[in-house]
């Protein structure tokens, strides 16, 4: 029980690392964390969640919240599915275009997939270009 909550709580503090890190790399202005039972941004902080979501990655997880932070700030064009087909797997094309979630929600998935290869491969000018310009890479 106790290697449980220490990951829990290594989980946290990565995930905090990691939104800071991004706020760096694309020169926004930090804001606070609150604990919550969710995760998500909320216009002016971002809940941390208690228990985490299945996702593949606490990276996936803050570049999808990131994203969701400068939909709201910057009003910047989302990004179709349509204009990603090339880059995404075929299954995780089937489960955004299955799923019934908000244009904005649908850009978060995409960007999350896209930034967090960009970022395994160093490639932060792009991932700069995605978040902010939502211009797509002419390749992955």
């Amino acid at each position: 029980m106790l290697y449980f909550k220490q990951m829990k709580g290594m989980l946290i503090i990565k995930y905090i690392r990691i939104i800071r890190e991004l706020e760096k790399v694309l020169e926004l202005t930090p804001k606070p964390f609150f604990p919550s039972l969710r995760v998500g941004w909320e216009g002016r902080w971002y809940w941390v969640p208690l228990r985490f979501p299945k996702k593949p990655s606490v990276t996936e997880l803050a570049v999808h919240e990131i994203r969701h932070r400068i939909q709201k700030e910057q009003k910047i064009k989302l990004i179709k599915l349509e204009e990603v087909k090339d880059w995404l797997f075929p299954e995780d094309i089937k489960v955004i275009q299955s799923a019934k979630i908000s244009e904005g929600e649908k850009d978060a998935e995409i960007v999350e997939k896209i930034g967090t290869e960009l970022l395994r491969q160093q490639r932060i000018n792009e991932f700069r270009d995605l978040m902010l310009k939502s211009k797509v890479p002419s390749k992955l």
